[in-house]
């Protein structure tokens, strides 16, 4: 069930991108396959999807990571570890309409540093945290985001992972 959810998160951070909700403006958004780092001939990795997007007035490419939370239990633990990060956004802002979790439009997606000593605490899976640097290392991405959405397709959050 989670990959048949990918493309649902897909257009969803497209529309939330026109909404402004982003913390980027998304362009367009790809699907590809495995791709290899030039040079490397082992280093492979496939993205959910690569999208162009604009940071700071600058295109570049940003591998997306899709990870769905199917089973009430799972979604309901991932919208609390949500409410608790939200504590750590600064600017509290109105309550976002087009999602159904509590989180608020400011931090429903969030920008974080790789290499802080906190990391662990906004990617508490390993093997997410793993798999997401990995592929900024395989495709020499300078961000990559990881979108975390339950089972109707609606996002719960995104981290943008700057390295």
């Amino acid at each position: 069930m989670g990959h048949a959810l990918e493309l649902p998160f897909a257009k969803k951070l497209l529309q939330h991108s026109k909404e402004g909700l982003t913390k980027f403006q998304v362009e367009d958004i790809y699907r590809v396959g495995l791709v290899g780092k030039k040079g490397r001939p082992y280093a492979k990795a496939s993205c959910d999807f690569i999208a162009v997007v604009n940071i700071d007035g600058e295109k570049k490419l940003v591998g997306v990571e899709c990870k769905a939370r199917v089973t009430p239990g799972t979604q309901q633990r991932e919208r609390d570890h949500s409410v608790y990060l939200s504590r750590f956004h600064s600017t509290p802002s109105p309550t976002n309409t087009t999602s159904t979790t509590s989180t608020t439009a400011s931090n429903l997606y969030t920008v974080l540093e790789a290499s802080p000593e906190d990391f662990h605490i906004h990617v508490d899976s390993s093997h997410e945290a793993i798999q997401l640097l990995h592929q900024a290392y395989v495709c020499s991405f300078e961000h990559v985001l990881l979108l975390i959405g339950d089972a109707t397709g609606n996002i719960i959050r995104g981290k943008q992972i700057r390295k």
